[in-house]
């Protein structure tokens, strides 16, 4: 078991250095990490392989890792992730696609993935609460924003409000998942807020610097990627950049959740 426990210190490490460079170094996170985190993981489960004779931790690795990269590098290619987030998915399936027991099985795979959500919810709300505060947002312009969103919000209270009287009556606990979608509808629109009015910056083409991300839709692609010395070069008018929620603390929280803590599917599926 000593190899999958060497695994998730990687994963730790690895995690924990990467988070450091999105935190501190304005999200330029290096690949050398997340490659060294991908390759250690194999080798860590090929050797518990060969250790017990039993092919399912390499299986476990290879397949965890495997789904994991596709999904992130096909959010990455869409411009829903960055690259270093598409890279730290693929890593963390590779290097914890199991307990450390050695308990290959899919409930570990699922209490990864709603953690990994919780943190994601967590990292995001905070650093929109900081982005918020830090720009002199008001609670006008909130208001504002769910004002011009009235229809939509009242269809989603009345939808929530039949569901959780379905639900009451079938003996589950209705009046969370209503107060639950209450308050995930509230921070939809005040993330929408902060992202549509405080992560986008204009700037002149002297202003813009290498690595930068642009917005959408100026002629860079879609992808969140930095921008090259070239590209900035070629610059001649005002550019929108955009700056995003450093993503990377999200898997070290999870994998911390994961295996420090009984968190994870389970935790969702006692309030019902």
């Amino acid at each position: 078991m000593l190899l999958l426990v060497y695994s998730h210190v990687l994963a730790f490490s690895v995690l924990f250095i990467n988070s450091l460079f999105d935190v501190f170094n304005n999200h330029d996170v290096p690949d050398f990490f997340g490659i060294l985190g991908i390759i250690g993981g194999i080798l860590f489960h090929a050797g518990h392989t060969y250790n017990t004779g039993s092919m399912a931790p390499l299986i476990w690795c290879l397949g965890v890792g495997g789904i994991f990269s596709a999904y992130g590098w096909i959010a990455y290619w869409k411009g829903m992730w960055g690259g270093a987030d598409a890279m730290m998915l693929s890593a963390l399936g590779f290097m914890t696609p199991g307990p450390v027991s050695g308990s290959f099985n899919i409930v570990y795979v699922l209490d990864l993935i709603t953690n990994f959500m919780v943190a994601a919810v967590a990292v995001t709300v905070f650093y929109s609460v900081y982005k918020f505060w830090d720009q002199n947002g008001k609670p006008k312009d909130l208001l504002d924003e769910i004002i011009q969103d009235e229809k939509k919000l009242s269809i989603l209270v009345l939808a929530a409000g039949v569901l959780s009287f379905i639900l009451n009556t079938q003996g589950s606990n209705g009046l969370f998942f209503f107060l639950f979608a209450l308050l995930f509808a509230f921070l939809y629109e005040f993330m929408k807020l902060v992202e549509d009015s405080y992560m986008v910056k204009t700037k002149s083409a002297d202003e813009v610097e290498v690595g930068e991300v642009p917005s959408p839709d100026q002629g860079f692609g879609n992808k969140i990627r930095g921008l090259t010395e070239e590209e900035v070069e070629e610059i001649d008018s005002e550019l929108e950049v955009r700056t995003g929620v450093p993503f990377v603390p999200v898997f070290l929280f999870a994998v911390l959740l994961t295996d420090l803590t009984s968190s994870g599917i389970w935790i969702l599926y006692s309030f019902y």
